[in-house]
């Protein structure tokens, strides 16, 4: 397994005495997993810049690597709140975790470009 960026940490969880899961942080990902199991579902808050879906949408269906949301890469405060209202809206759609990335690759795009053309 290879990573993108600096290694932070690792947690090592177990069972009867055994190694039962590996979670490992990296800047680029909030935990890359060495397991079959999904790390817990991070409390909902708006104001963060990464949301878990889990949170939102408990029911949805979700891949291993496409539950968490990242608003970091927006520009503009008054367009990252309407993003952030668009992707939760999604999210209570029932939305797929798939489309909901896809329509946030969109967003980052019209950010940049927002920012490129000093559109505030």
């Amino acid at each position: 397994m290879s990573f993108k960026s600096s290694f932070f940490g690792i947690i090592l969880t177990y069972s009867d005495g055994f190694l039962a899961d590996i979670f490992l942080f990296s800047e680029v990902r909030n935990i890359s997993r060495l397991s079959g199991t999904l790390p817990p579902v991070k409390p909902f808050n708006f104001d963060d810049n990464s949301w878990d879906l889990r949170a939102i949408n408990p029911k949805g269906q979700i891949k291993r690597s496409q539950y968490i949301v990242n608003f970091d890469s927006l520009f503009l405060d008054w367009f990252i709140i309407l993003a952030k209202q668009y992707i939760y809206y999604l999210c209570k759609s029932q939305k797929s975790d798939s489309a909901i990335q896809q329509r946030l690759v969109g967003l980052r795009k019209f950010s940049r470009y927002l920012e490129e053309k000093d559109l505030s």
